[in-house]
């Protein structure tokens, strides 16, 4: 081998341990977050057995009780999130995860007929007689479902931008790999999206805008900035 070539090799396999060892310390500080993150999220709860199988819920405060039934991302921490200040008010918040979600398997409740029903037998388990509900987004099928299945234990419902009609798909699926879409929308994705949150709130916000909202970008961004800058 000429002297030349023997140099660029020992460049290229150089080039090649720095990309495993920067691909190593990626891999670990991801796995140490995420062993953080699981570990906040399962000790902030319980999961309690019911008749209609495990859920998942946390607990929080005294007073008229108040469940709460999450969004699409999440479990019970996204309904602490977005509803909890209720227990300043004066109200016991009660925040489930839905089945499929974090602790709470799907075979508590495929349908929004079943998790409804999870949810009564989760009330029923906590000896609450009745309570007021109140279900963001995609909860939303479920709190109507509680609404017609165990008006007996409902006190009052609210739907905080409800899903309430089917989706049917606009155009054509491209074909993806389901390792990278688990990738991009799963934990990675969750990490990525935690980080940008961390150093560019304004833009997490904008793209989550973007994603969830209608109007330009325009109006994306600059909810985002009004948002980043109320303390």
């Amino acid at each position: 081998m000429k002297p030349r070539s023997r140099k660029i090799s020992r460049i290229l396999f150089l080039l090649l341990v720095l990309a495993l060892l920067a691909t190593g310390a990626i891999l670990a500080g991801f796995e140490s977050w995420r062993a953080g993150r699981v570990a906040e999220v399962y000790s902030n709860s319980e999961v309690i057995k019911t008749s209609a199988g495990d859920v998942e819920f946390a607990r929080r405060g005294e007073g008229p009780a108040v469940l709460v039934l999450h969004d699409a991302a999440g479990g019970y921490d996204q309904g602490l999130a977005l509803a909890g200040f209720l227990e300043q008010e004066g109200f016991e918040v009660i925040s489930m995860s839905r089945p499929g979600y974090l602790r709470t398997p799907l075979t508590s409740g495929l349908l929004p007929e079943n998790q409804a029903d999870a949810a009564a037998a989760l009330l029923e388990s906590l000896s609450i007689p009745r309570a007021s509900l109140i279900a963001f987004g995609w909860g939303a099928p479920a709190a109507l479902q509680f609404a017609l299945r165990h008006p007996e234990r409902l006190s009052s419902l609210i739907l905080a931008a409800p899903v309430l009609s089917n989706l049917q798909p606009t155009a054509e699926l491209v074909p993806f790999p389901q390792a990278v879409a688990t990738a991009l929308t799963g934990d990675v994705g969750a990490w990525l999206y935690h980080k940008e949150s961390e150093d560019k709130p304004a833009s997490a916000l904008a793209q989550a805008y973007g994603l969830t909202a209608e109007g330009s970008a325009a109006d994306s961004s600059a909810w985002a900035d009004f948002v980043v800058s109320d303390p």
